[in-house]
């Protein structure tokens, strides 16, 4: 019997989907909750794609989405990680694809058929944005990392140079880079009045987050 769907499931912390459930964008495709700590992801491609091919598509998504989640709640930690993938029969049998994470296996498809509703934020509208301009693209993927760092505030600052008025922001910068070469303090000292990580994710994430939105004026 041929296979109705190819179902993608997302782990992460209670928290960490709550907010994904609030920003996923509906063209992306059919995001739905399986518990507290696991999502699934349809798309109606995905069937027609090699599995290698989704597993690359999903790994771009997720950094994309964390960095959307850092920018828009800054000093959060927010790690999600592919957990596994099963193709679904018309008859609601599965079957468990091979991967390099865990797998969940889905008894009845009819738990994943809940509709996901638009919530039209700029979330959705920037992944989207990401398929055609580069700049939005490469700005999604600069804060990869789950835990907010000092480097992750450096290459945001570096990015909008040229892009946002960076006026008496340097502190934000030049302590960033002093953590950056902590191994040779001397030549990259901190400021006088250094800013707190979380101050500094405030300040420069917050440019970010606003360049962002420019680009959907």
């Amino acid at each position: 019997m041929a296979f109705a769907k190819r179902v993608v499931f997302l782990w992460a912390s209670k928290r960490t989907l709550d907010l994904l459930m609030r920003v996923f964008p509906h063209p992306m495709g059919v995001l739905s909750r399986v518990d507290e700590e696991q999502c699934s992801l349809e798309r109606s491609d995905f069937l027609g794609m090699e599995l290698t091919e989704v597993y690359a598509w999903i790994e771009v998504l997720i950094e994309q989405l964390v960095t959307l989640m850092h920018v828009y709640q800054p000093g959060g930690i927010f790690e999600l990680k592919l957990s596994g993938a099963t193709d679904i029969r018309e008859n609601g049998s599965s079957v468990a694809t091979s991967n390099p994470f865990s797998v969940t296996i889905v008894r009845d498809a009819k738990e994943l058929a809940s509709a996901h509703p638009d919530h039209g934020t700029y979330c959705g509208a920037l992944l989207n944005a990401a398929q055609s301009d580069d700049d939005v693209a490469h700005a999604l993927r600069l804060l990869r990392d789950p835990k907010p760092s000092w480097a992750s505030v450096y290459d945001v600052y570096e990015f909008l140079k040229g892009k946002v008025s960076l006026q008496g922001l340097d502190r934000h910068r030049q302590t960033a880079n002093s953590y950056r070469h902590l191994g040779n303090p001397k030549n990259n000292p901190p400021p006088q009045n250094p800013p707190t990580l979380f101050d500094s994710q405030q300040e420069i994430y917050g440019l970010l987050r606003g360049w962002l939105e420019s680009r959907m004026k």
